[in-house]
């Protein structure tokens, strides 16, 4: 059997999320010690990072002109919201970037990752095992890479933990840990009390979100982005210490949109860069919308 990977690019610097958020809002601010690191010719340790960012979607454009995507934003908007006073917490920082990179690595490389990790973490098989029995396509040395870049993840996200957490008997169980699944194991990944949330918690939230957004991102008019909205709803939901499933979140917000006549509008761009948005799921095919009118 041959395990397909399907990231572009990447080095065994893997992710790191607190590097990477760093990263991402000197990029936003047009930090200049930030830039002139990604501009370096060589192969930084920044610039590693921002090819590994790049293949996730958390940005697009080359070094000298860098711009963070909407997914990007996404996977900063904690950052962005404590930077702002509006939340205290600082703990919501990591929850939301660690989801959002979960949810990137479900919508490019899902099988590939959870596949990897399976293998080794349950099935216990050694690196030598692993590149000969899935991987001889690759060479040691890019390998190496391939594996570091998947393992980072598994780590930043605590997936390798939440995977031992729930006591999964059989590969196609870890489903359960996609975080686009109904059944997502919310109380597993998030180090929190998590309770379902009651309508009038996803109102407020909802409700909080959409007056923030023109005054954080004044630029995105008269467009935002679908993808940023909704990481902001669920850092709201999060901070109250309640969690709504991605599907049940985007088929509730959507007909509220509606209701209040809010437009959302589907795109060209690439998902990998988008993120689904607010998105429906019609047996194999995914309705994304990633942009609203604001």
């Amino acid at each position: 059997m041959v395990i397909k990977c399907n990231f572009a690019d990447y080095y065994d610097t893997g992710i790191r999320i607190n590097d990477c958020l760093s990263i991402l809002s000197g990029i936003l601010s047009n930090e200049t010690t930030v830039l002139s690191e990604l501009r370096e010719p060589k192969k930084t340790r920044e610039k590693m990072f921002f090819i590994n960012m790049s293949s996730l979607g958390f940005v697009e454009g080359l070094p000298d002109n860098p711009a963070v995507t909407p997914r990007g934003l996404s996977f900063l908007c904690g950052r962005i919201l404590l930077t702002n006073e509006i939340v205290a917490d600082k703990s919501l920082e990591s929850m939301i970037a660690r989801f959002a990179l979960l949810k990137a690595v479900a919508d490019i490389d899902w099988e590939c990752f959870t596949r990897m990790i399976w293998l080794e973490d349950v099935d216990g098989l050694s690196l030598g095992e692993l590149h000969n029995r899935y991987y001889k396509y690759d060479t040691k040395r890019n390998f190496k890479h391939r594996r570091a870049m998947h393992r980072t993840i598994s780590r930043e996200t605590s997936f390798s933990k939440v995977l031992t957490k729930s006591h999964l008997k059989e590969v196609n169980e870890i489903e359960l840990l996609n975080p686009y699944n109904i059944h997502f194991k919310a109380k597993d990944f998030f180090p929190r009390k998590i309770s379902d949330p009651t309508k009038s918690d996803i109102i407020a939230s909802l409700n909080k979100s959409l007056a923030l957004y023109p005054q954080l991102f004044k630029e995105h008019r008269p467009f935002g982005f679908s993808e940023l909205l909704k990481s902001l709803i669920e850092v709201f939901l999060l901070e109250n210490n309640s969690y709504y499933s991605e599907p049940q979140l985007c088929e509730f917000c959507m007909k509220e949109l509606y209701r209040r006549k809010i437009s959302l509008f589907r795109s060209s761009r690439p998902l990998q860069i988008m993120g689904r948005g607010f998105y429906l799921q019609r047996g194999r095919d995914l309705i994304t919308y990633p942009s609203f009118r604001v």
